[in-house]
């Protein structure tokens, strides 16, 4: 008989971290990712890094970014744009860490994404929603055939939220040589290509930066200016800085700022129009973080800027059993 898949443990967003996601622009989702996950990114990190250096290349010329795959994104109007088999074979993967990379890429960080963009509910739904889970838990543990009914919604809303793979990358610092990045938002480089495209400017995305070594000022964690504190005036948040912008964020928004420290295996979800930016790696280990984004349907429509990669448990089958 066929082998059955199981399907492998989602980390979702818990209720006081979509409020914070909704209100700041960002939450920080702690061990969203299995150590054996962390492990497959950093091995992954790790060749990427040395195919470079063999190549004569160097990480600050690079601007510290490892695309996935080397050799960039497939052409456009390939299937591996759109379609998950394609992309991966692409995209390639060690045969020992393909299933862990296609569950991380395809199914685990697209679960908290999809929750991130679901629209917010009105104040009135929102506690008519409250009431009604309150509700199904107490209900829950008086008989199993409500469990499995609220299983079988479960995978409904998962299925309705699906998001498309938009981008992945690795952002490596090496030790002790700089790396900053001031201060962005991821949103504007998409808006710049489109407008170069004719597509227009993009749609709110989110990104999952996700540390594979414990992070922190003194390596160049990320600093967030949340989108609860005052914004620099007359800047929009989708298109590039001006030195006006720049100007202000350095002299007001530093004061404002909030440094994430983070362990491995965490993930700091933030949205595609908050202003971060990030200090060098004076340590002497390298810092690497995994980069997973994520949009609500294709970016540029049917030419997508980069990848609309459909995720999901279809896309992304768990361990045979």
């Amino acid at each position: 008989p066929a082998k059955r898949r199981r399907a492998l443990p989602l980390c979702r967003l818990a209720p006081e971290l979509l409020r914070q996601w909704r209100a700041r622009g960002f939450a920080v989702v702690r061990s969203a990712l299995a150590p054996a996950e962390v492990a497959a990114l950093r091995r992954e990190s790790d060749a990427l890094q040395a195919a470079l250096e063999e190549a004569g290349g160097d990480l600050l010329e690079e601007q510290c970014v490892l695309e996935v795959p080397a050799s960039g994104p497939p052409p456009e109007g390939h299937p591996a744009r759109v379609d998950p088999a394609a992309y991966f074979a692409h995209r390639g993967a060690a045969a020992a860490d393909a299933a862990p990379l296609r569950h991380i890429a395809l199914e685990a960080l697209p679960a908290l994404a999809a929750e991130a963009l679901r629209p917010a509910p009105c104040a009135a739904a929102a506690d008519d929603a409250a009431t009604a889970e309150a509700d199904a838990t107490a209900a829950a543990t008086e008989t199993a055939a409500v469990s499995a009914t609220a299983a079988a919604a479960a995978d409904d809303t998962a299925a309705e939220l699906a998001v498309c793979l938009f981008n992945e990358h690795y952002v490596v610092k090496p030790a002790g040589r700089g790396g900053g990045f001031a201060w962005h938002t991821d949103g504007a480089l998409q808006h710049e290509a489109g407008l170069a495209l004719g597509s227009g400017g993009a749609a709110e995305y989110v990104s999952l930066w996700c540390p594979l070594d414990t992070v922190s000022p003194a390596n160049g964690c990320l600093r967030l200016l949340p989108s609860d504190a005052p914004q620099p005036p007359s800047a929009a948040a989708d298109a590039p800085a001006s030195e006006a912008t720049l100007r202000w964020l350095e002299e007001e928004g530093e004061a404002l700022a909030v440094d994430v420290c983070a362990e491995a295996g965490d993930a700091v979800l933030f949205s595609s129009r908050l202003w971060h930016c990030s200090g060098p790696n004076r340590t002497g280990a390298d810092r690497r973080v995994y980069y997973g984004q994520y949009s609500r349907g294709a970016i540029g429509g049917e030419a997508p800027l980069c990848l609309a990669v459909r995720t999901g448990p279809a896309a992304a089958p768990g361990r045979e059993t």
